[in-house]
């Protein structure tokens, strides 16, 4: 039986191509680190801090070489040193929960489920600022071509992302969940920053179990 791809998937494959050797790195057991992937080339990163937020903590990675990604909700909430940088990003409407879109998926096989929510983001260079985004959020077929390791993707529960772009949906982002305890947690995530510019993102290593 044939692998399903959406479009973003066909997207995100083009732009990761081989697999990478990051798993071969000796890790500090007092560290947290993210596997990444961008623009074509690994590397790891090193949780620096975590900021309580009414929406959802802000987690705070840093790598070796200077770039800055933080992320709330398993979500790409800003980042610092690449290409293409997101900044000050808002959700002028909350994005379901993730306990709520696994929890309906569970339920509701077969069904033509989706969610929407709204953001703002500055985008650079180009000092491009106030972009407002409506946002779909829904469930996708596994996904076997993601640049994902040490986990099969039929484990997790898939979600993708795409921008309303007036007559159609762009593909922009896609999440790997991991159902641990009872409580679903984005271990894995891709997001297009602009067309020519992804990045991907994994817990490194994926624990299977709660802390």
């Amino acid at each position: 039986m044939g692998c399903a791809h959406t479009p973003v998937s066909l997207t995100f494959s083009e732009a990761f191509g081989l697999r990478y050797r990051v798993e071969d790195t000796q890790l500090n057991p007092n560290l947290r680190y993210l596997r990444v992937v961008i623009d074509g080339h690994s590397a790891l990163m090193v949780l620096g801090y975590v900021e309580p937020s009414p929406k959802g903590s802000i987690e705070t990675w840093y790598s070796n070489s200077g770039e800055v990604l933080q992320l709330s909700n398993g979500r790409l909430w800003s980042t610092s040193g690449l290409r293409v940088d997101w900044r000050a990003v808002q959700h002028l409407s909350q994005p379901p929960s993730w306990n709520d879109v696994v929890s309906h998926q569970t339920q509701s096989v077969g069904q033509h489920l989706r969610w929407r929510y709204q953001r703002q983001l500055d985008k650079m260079p180009g000092y491009r600022f106030g972009q407002k985004q409506v946002v779909t959020l829904r469930p996708v077929p596994v996904q076997n071509d993601a640049a994902l390791l040490g986990i099969k993707p039929d484990e997790l529960h898939w979600f993708e992302e795409a921008l309303d772009d007036r007559f159609h949906l762009k593909p922009s982002a896609r999440y790997g969940l991991l159902n641990t305890d009872g409580k679903p947690r984005v271990v894995y995530g891709e997001q297009c920053l602009e067309s020519s510019s992804c990045l991907s993102w994994q817990e490194w290593p994926i624990r299977k179990s709660g802390p």
